[in-house]
């Protein structure tokens, strides 16, 4: 039962991840090339600065994604003693 919950868990996941890597390069990829276009040097800076924790985000949710794929493997190949 508990591989259920794991494997919910890692869809979540795995769909967040997903959807803010798709939006940080769909908005903020046509925000850069304006800036660049337009020679905006102090917008640009802000704006990769805060790129930077979506960035981080991201790679922890990768880790996230990981981890509970260990736990959920681990689930399958070991069944819990009873």
């Amino acid at each position: 039962m508990a591989h259920r919950r794991y494997f919910l868990i890692k869809v979540i996941v795995v769909g967040v991840l997903l959807t803010l890597i798709f939006l940080h390069n769909r908005v903020f990829g046509r925000m850069i090339v304006r800036y660049v276009d337009q020679g905006e040097t102090a917008k640009l800076q802000r704006l990769r600065q805060f790129t930077r924790w979506i960035a981080f985000s991201n790679l922890g949710l990768t880790v996230a994604v990981m981890l509970v794929s260990v736990r959920l493997s681990s689930r399958l190949l070991i069944p819990p003693r009873t």
